[in-house]
């Protein structure tokens, strides 16, 4: 399916695109919360701690002269970190599996490390800058030149050339497209594994692993998420960049993930592999594509986990996947997509 059969399909369901713009989808969806700014002169440390008093996982940078400067995420400054740790290990380490930073604990070395990272300002990172947009952008323009062909979760949106309004992400599309199932065409009714996403292998990790495993997962395979599974192999909750939220430091991800994700306030009194974790959105390879998209929507869930009835994870269904998808439906590219299950 073209963009321009996305585009027809809209139509036909009754929307003037011409007339559609970023402000439009914004009211519709009830995006109404004003998007965290820091000074790019501010410390990485300090925006960390600013994020989790607001509860955010990004924040847009904007300099002295009021120009935009880029958005910062919490996972991005924990790279930062991981990167500053690594590199202070190379040529160093003991052999336990590779020169990784997740497998040590936080040493009075480590502190002066991680501190030094937390002491730069933000101008000193390469942030991305182009993922902004104005809210009088048509949508279309916005999803076929800008967020799909650089991957983009979400974008500042601009009211004025120096006031940042709003934030679009996908979730604001995936609600937008959910609406009109004829955008989906006819992939609408294909199951999950009529559409061929479903790959051998998906990169796990055991409940009893480290937060700090996770991410370095996330790091070293550019990876947007990474599934938990028991000693059996069954899914039992996932990481991803929303688990950051509201953190102020990172020390707490020494934890093991089971301790750290604890659906209970007193995980402590059961064995590591009984704790209740929340599960993440499952879906199985007989669901559609229609109808994972619209859970997706419904859970506000930036991915589905497909499960077999062992409930094993066996692949991710994301929103990549689903804009790639719709934009260009070549059936050996969507698998080569998912070659390396990245979600």
């Amino acid at each position: 399916m073209t963009l321009n059969n996305i585009l027809l399909s809209l139509v036909n369901s009754g929307w003037q695109l011409r007339d559609l713009l970023v402000q439009d989808v914004l009211s519709s969806n009830g995006a109404t919360v004003s998007p965290l700014t820091v000074d790019s002169d501010l410390s990485l440390g300090e925006t960390l701690k600013n994020m989790a008093t607001q509860n955010a996982v990004s924040a847009h940078v904007m300099t002295s002269r009021n120009t935009y400067f880029g958005t910062v995420t919490v996972k991005e400054i924990l790279f930062e970190v991981l990167e500053a740790l690594e590199q202070s290990y190379r040529g160093t380490l003991k052999e336990q599996g590779g020169h990784t930073v997740s497998q040590y604990q936080f040493s009075m070395s480590d502190r002066t490390i991680i501190e030094g990272v937390l002491a730069k300002p933000l101008r000193s990172m390469s942030l991305v800058k182009t993922n902004i947009c104005n809210n009088t952008d048509a949508v279309t323009m916005v999803i076929r030149d800008v967020m799909l062909p650089n991957n983009f979760f979400s974008m500042a949106v601009f009211s004025a050339p120096d006031k940042i309004s709003a934030m679009l992400n996908r979730m604001d599309l995936v609600n937008f497209v959910t609406a009109y199932p004829d955008v989906f065409g006819e992939f609408a009714n294909k199951t999950v594994q009529e559409l061929g996403l479903i790959r051998g292998f998906v990169r796990t990790m055991n409940q009893r692993e480290t937060m700090m495993d996770a991410f370095e997962i996330m790091r070293q395979n550019g990876v947007s998420a990474v599934p938990v599974v028991n000693s059996k192999g069954k899914l039992v909750t996932c990481i991803d960049p929303i688990d950051l939220r509201g953190l102020s430091n990172f020390f707490g991800l020494r934890l093991q993930v089971a301790f750290f994700k604890s659906s209970v306030p007193n995980p402590e009194d059961f064995p590591p592999d009984m704790i209740p974790l929340p599960m993440p959105l499952t879906c199985s390879p007989n669901d559609t594509l229609k109808d994972v998209v619209l859970r997706m929507a419904r859970a506000r869930e930036q991915r589905a986990w497909c499960v077999n009835d062992e409930m094993k994870p066996l692949c991710a269904i994301s929103t990549t996947h689903i804009f790639k998808m719709l934009t260009d439906p070549s059936p050996v590219e969507v698998q080569e997509q998912q070659k390396f299950a990245r979600v």
